[in-house]
């Protein structure tokens, strides 16, 4: 996606230009690649990576008529959703068409996270405050970073208590400030996705990072993020979905 205005860049931008292959993507200055796709790629699959994905939009929707709002609005329901529970679903215009895919989260009776790509932001909050929904815009405020892999949970359980299930989320005290913590990731492997501060956002990569070394971890980049949701299946907003296309063509009912 091209952009003719400054690129946005991440919380560790100058970490991140230092060390990896930097690309634009949806708006943003990304890393693509650290050491390789390929070699981040297996890492991810063999042993835990770590991905700055700070880009992907967080939009909280609160109030008493949240859940009514939000169930018009998604393919599927979070009326049923207990709290601290996440569900994948598409928002889609008036013919059925995939504004975006999004994930959900439910933090409280009147709370909902939804988490949306980054290329669809502006279009997905212009479509919600079309619809009655006045989302509060964190994406600039906190940093998102996705551990992945088979040995990501013997990572951050030495610094956070754990959800259990895929697709439940929790909020922890880590480094004096309070994080979400979701069991969920664009991988196909065990993972967990963290929101937090902006402020905190080096201290807690450079954790994970000295937590990781003796399990092999590494940085990765969107490449090697590209390749993995290929392989295990997953659809990319803007290349295998859009507003052409329904969920059931995509066969994500």
């Amino acid at each position: 996606m091209e952009t003719s205005g400054p690129l946005n860049r991440l919380p560790l931008h100058e970490w991140h230009r230092s060390r990896a292959q930097m690309f634009e993507f949806a708006g943003w200055e990304m890393p693509l690649q650290y050491t390789g796709i390929k070699e981040e790629h297996m890492c991810v699959r063999e042993r835990v990576g770590l991905f700055d994905i700070s880009h992907m939009g967080r939009l909280r929707i609160t109030g008493p008529d949240a859940e009514e709002k939000l169930d018009r609005l998604l393919t599927r329901s979070v009326g049923g959703m207990p709290e601290g529970s996440c569900r994948y679903s598409c928002m889609c215009n008036e013919r059925g068409g995939i504004i975006d895919d999004v994930v959900v989260s439910r933090l409280g009776k009147e709370d909902f996270l939804v988490v949306v790509n980054a290329a669809t932001r502006e279009k997905d909050l212009a479509w919600m405050e079309r619809n009655g929904i006045r989302p509060e815009d964190l994406t600039f405020r906190t940093f998102m970073f996705a551990l992945q892999g088979p040995l990501s949970e013997s990572v951050l359980g030495r610094f956070a208590p754990l959800p259990e299930k895929r697709f439940t989320l929790i909020r922890v005290k880590m480094l004096g400030a309070e994080l979400m913590l979701s069991r969920t990731g664009y991988t196909g492997e065990d993972g967990f996705e963290l929101i937090g501060p902006r402020e905190v956002a080096a201290k807690v990569w450079a954790l994970l990072l000295e937590g990781g070394e003796e399990f092999g971890i590494q940085p990765c980049g969107l490449g090697a993020r590209d390749t993995l949701r290929l392989e295990a299946g997953y659809c990319l907003y803007g290349e295998d979905i859009n507003e052409d296309t329904t969920p059931l063509e995509a066969r994500l009912e």
